[in-house]
């Protein structure tokens, strides 16, 4: 069984496109162009001129949603440059626009329901990215994570970019319109391809999608533990992974159940639960709820954020403990007693040693270390 559960993970999507580099690239055919404007205006003969990074993309494709940031990121960074980020879709405006308020697109959002363009491109799978030069010639096609500032400034200055001209087998196919013949499983582990090696993740109740994932990284996602709380041979593993994992329609009871069987299947891993004393940080609050936390008025939604030198959240102080474990490098325990949720963002010293603490402290909270009796996953490989 768990030989053909492997040989099942292996399975990827492949096709093939009916473009060339270095010949012109198939017109841009839209419905509707976002912000409202013209969609003649995204069509390579008005775009002469400039380059355009021309992306294919989906609301409900995990790997796209990821993408959405990174691609956000450059096309600020080369707002004054010559180039235009047009991400185009199949979806109806009734579908994007609500998106679109949620997970904002700093570029031009292509509407094109009748699929031309797709065809055009070869496109069955999102997302899919395509570099296009100021004189409309097709440079390169690659994923949106593979897309940086660097090959933006090669595409630019027209020098040659070398990337192979294939879809590759992280690519999202799109559902079909008939319920029916959606798949009911879908699932693809593979060492990361992605030149991006900081990770990313994108989550939903019936799936989940990770990018350059070590396994201790990826653990977490499916078990209630911090990765500072989970020990044993199998997470000395430090080759990053590409995950997709998605089961329509279930719970998230049940999508985790199976994300779980899925993932000890793929790596043989045998997982259990021990309590042991260890050294840990403990948090408190010495003066009762302190006034520079702000109760988030919303408390149906906890997410969070945490980049060197900050940590974004909405969520309990608990919460707060579990972002600040990665950076402290141990277990770290809510004894504050408060259980409210609030809007927080930690601002501290990368690097500097007690940095965090310190900006603990400014939030007239108190961390110390202790020894505890703290739960830790153990994963070791099956013999």
């Amino acid at each position: 069984m768990v030989r053909f559960l492997a040989a099942l993970l292996s399975l990827t999507f492949i096709a093939s496109a009916d473009v060339k580099v270095g010949q012109p690239a198939p017109e841009i055919s839209l419905d509707q162009l976002l912000p409202d404007q013209p969609a003649a205006n995204a069509s390579l003969r008005a775009l002469k001129g400039r380059a355009v990074v021309l992306e294919f993309w989906a609301t409900w494709c995990g790997p796209c949603v990821i993408a959405i940031p990174h691609l956000n990121e450059l096309t600020v960074q080369f707002k004054d440059k010559p180039v235009v980020f047009l991400s185009v879709t199949d979806e109806h405006c009734a579908v994007v626009e609500p998106f679109l308020k949620k997970r904002p697109i700093e570029g031009w959002v292509g509407l094109a329901r009748d699929r031309k363009t797709f065809a055009d491109y070869g496109v069955t799978g999102v997302p899919r990215t395509f570099l296009i030069d100021a004189a409309g010639k097709l440079v390169a096609g690659i994923t949106p994570d593979n897309l940086t500032a660097g090959l933006i400034d090669d595409l630019l200055a027209q020098r040659p970019i070398e990337v192979p001209m294939t879809i590759p087998a992280s690519s999202a196919i799109r559902p079909s319109d008939d319920p029916l013949a959606r798949p009911l499983f879908d699932v693809m582990i593979r060492p990361t391809t992605t030149i991006d090696r900081r990770g990313s993740a994108g989550r939903a109740k019936d799936s989940l999608t990770l990018k350059a994932v070590t396994l201790r990284g990826l653990l977490p996602m499916f078990y209630s533990f911090s990765f500072t709380r989970i020990t044993g041979n199998a997470v000395d593993d430090n080759t990053r992974y590409d995950v997709w994992i998605s089961v329509p329609g279930a719970s998230r009871e049940a999508f985790e159940r199976i994300a779980r069987d899925v993932i000890c299947a793929a790596f043989d891993l045998n997982v259990h639960k021990e309590t042991r004393e260890t050294e840990v940080y403990v948090l408190t609050a010495p003066n009762g709820r302190p006034p520079g936390l702000v109760k988030a008025q919303d408390d149906g939604h906890f997410n969070a954020f945490s980049r060197k030198g900050s940590l974004r959240l909405k969520g309990t102080l608990g919460g707060l403990g579990l972002m600040m474990e990665p950076v402290l490098g141990r277990p770290v325990i809510d004894e504050t007693g408060i259980g409210d949720v609030f809007d927080i963002k930690l601002t501290y010293r990368d690097g500097v040693p007690g940095g965090l603490e310190e900006a603990v402290r400014a939030f007239v909270l108190k961390l110390e270390p202790a020894r505890r009796s703290v739960e830790f996953l153990t994963v070791t490989k099956a013999e």
